[in-house]
């Protein structure tokens, strides 16, 4: 099975979640004073605003990652489904499942989960159909 990292070099696709940036004013005694940190703020008072001041840059970037993101994740699928013998709706079903199991850890969990799945739904589909057989 492919991997997701090389999935996303076959793609030529690197997605990198977009940093925001931020200024920082703090107020005092009626004293204004924009600062580049958080920290530079508080040396100065307590009373701070955060303003972010990349944020059509930063929205636009993160939407390009997302779609990236969606690149990667549909050609990872695509090249997963190709590993099993089985109808698209009991890969979508098994999918879903292995995911919720795994995805936390990687794909590569995902993908070891979707083989335990896997073989647990066809081993359910067996003996339905042999328990039906005998009835």
């Amino acid at each position: 099975m492919i991997s997701y990292d090389d999935c996303k070099k076959v793609l030529d696709i690197f997605p990198n979640y977009p940093t925001a940036e931020f200024t920082f004013f703090a107020y005092k005694n009626g004293e204004t004073k924009q600062f580049s940190s958080n920290k530079e703020a508080l040396g100065f008072s307590q009373n701070i605003e955060k303003v972010q001041v990349n944020e059509e840059e930063y929205k636009e970037k993160r939407k390009l990652y997302f779609e990236d993101c969606a690149k990667v994740d549909e050609y990872w699928m695509s090249e997963l489904r190709k590993e099993f013998d089985i109808s698209d709706k009991l890969f979508d079903v098994c999918y879903s499942e292995a995911y919720d199991r795994g995805h936390s850890a990687g794909y590569h969990e995902v993908y070891i989960y979707m083989i335990e799945v896997v073989e647990f739904a066809e081993k359910i589909i067996t003996a339905n159909a042999e328990e039906k057989y005998n009835d």
